[in-house]
């Protein structure tokens, strides 16, 4: 048997991407219908920090996340892959971000839901189909199908998309490795109220709190380091990870819950057509290291909203991601590689870091996505690379092997900029993974 609603708007999925259209939209008088094929907020390994524009919108949407289960933050610290000192990176303007469980900001956002007249959620209903203005689901508790009209129907339910199958876009992720997630208790971190980032082993590590007594820890393993046990790796790591943590971490590695994502990236080459229209990760994502994706599916939401025209949603958002999707890719490629011209630019970008308040406040400006102007993301990453230019020069100079060939390296970093910022191409594409 099959039942027909209509509603204004449909979102395929109830996580942070999909409650929050459905928050942004409710405000606006709108009958919405969110579709959740889980049963409750998943215990998944995935979006755990808000950057300040992110924990702005939870605040404006009334979301209220409960004190003992997030902690609050006020920018990063850069632990260098040469072990020179680490380096603070402050939100500018005072910004404060906030990190949690990922089930914390579900169960919270779910919860403002009910709280919203014209919102229905309705978990347990796995879509089947989507076309045009119409999206088939089935209730796991009646077993029925339902068919379900709205005159716009939004894909927030993450990478593997049913609405982004049916717009046939192409998947044309780039997989880089994979996260592995551990949870300590009781410990303290070098710089409280930063996000860590250490640099120089096998992949990034990253150290954040999401509760008051409890701190996230992740590690990327690169793809061609992954298996099944972090053991062979973990001598490396340890190697690289402040002194008074080494034996948190490790007793966690043993006794704790070890949690698996995969780590890719994918551009965003359409956010839909018709009346479907894509969020956050379903739109495309960037590696985790920036933590921008949640910032990314919120601020989608409220401009989604705001708009109510595809093509203006679209444009808003192609100029608004262009520099977070640049700044995931350079990042990553740039301190995550051992190589000479990574290295290069690497202490060009630590150098500026250091030494220029300025650059310190634009960096972390490009990375809260509240500074998304493409001429001066070039201006700085373009500063970047000729001060790794001059040092490969020296060493070209030198006699140094290699340096030749690095200089080759940077000049494709050079023409990777150039058609990331002016035909939009971005994630997905790197100087190493030229297509």
């Amino acid at each position: 048997m099959v039942r027909k609603d209509g509603y204004d708007v449909i979102v395929v999925g109830g996580g942070p991407a999909g409650c929050a259209v459905a928050l942004a939209f409710g405000r606006n008088g709108a009958e919405v219908l969110v579709l959740e094929a889980g049963p409750g907020p998943a215990r998944a390994f995935a979006g755990e920090w808000l950057h300040p524009a992110g924990a702005a919108a939870l605040a404006r949407w009334g979301v209220e996340l409960p004190e003992d289960a997030h902690a609050r933050g006020t920018g990063f610290v850069i632990y260098p892959h040469d072990r020179s000192a680490p380096i603070e990176l402050p939100y500018p303007g005072a910004g404060t971000a906030l990190g949690f469980e990922h089930r914390v900001l579900v169960g919270a956002m779910r919860a403002r839901l009910s709280a919203e007249p014209g919102v229905t959620l309705r978990t347990g209903s796995r879509v089947t189909a989507v076309r045009d203005d119409l999206v088939r689901y089935v209730d796991y508790a009646t077993g029925q199908t339902i068919d379900a009209r709205g005159r716009l129907i939004v894909g927030a339910e993450g990478r593997p998309s049913v609405v982004r199958r049916a717009l046939e876009l192409p998947d044309d992720d780039r997989r880089l490795g994979h996260a592995a997630g551990l949870l300590i208790d009781h410990v303290s971190l070098p710089f409280e109220g930063r996000g860590h980032v250490v640099l120089g082993g096998p992949g990034p590590i990253l150290l954040y709190r999401v509760a008051p007594e409890t701190v996230r820890v992740v590690l990327d393993v690169p793809r061609h380091r992954h298996g099944r046990s972090l053991d062979p790796l973990w001598p490396e790591y340890c190697d690289r990870l402040p002194a008074d943590l080494r034996s948190p971490v490790l007793r966690a590695l043993r006794d704790g819950d070890l949690r698996w994502a995969s780590v890719g990236v994918r551009r965003r080459c359409s956010h839909g057509r018709g009346s479907m229209v894509l969020v956050g990760d379903a739109a495309g994502y960037v590696h985790p290291l920036t933590a921008v994706g949640l910032t990314l599916a919120l601020t989608d939401a409220e401009t989604l909203a705001r708009t109510h025209d595809l093509e203006e949603y679209r444009r808003d958002r192609a100029a608004r991601t262009r520099v977070p999707e640049l700044l995931g890719v350079s990042l990553y490629e740039i301190l995550s590689q051992r190589d000479p011209v990574s290295d290069a630019v690497s202490v060009s970008v630590y150098h500026l870091w250091r030494t220029s308040p300025t650059e310190r406040e634009r960096m972390m400006g490009f990375l809260g996505t509240e500074n998304t102007s493409t001429p001066r993301f070039v201006a700085t990453f373009t500063r970047c690379l000729l001060l790794a230019a001059r040092r490969l020069a020296v060493a070209a100079a030198s006699g140094q092997r290699g340096a030749p060939a690095a200089i080759g390296s940077g000049l494709r970093w050079m023409r990777w900029l150039v058609r990331g910022t002016a035909l939009g191409r971005t994630c997905g594409t790197t100087p190493a993974d030229p297509r």
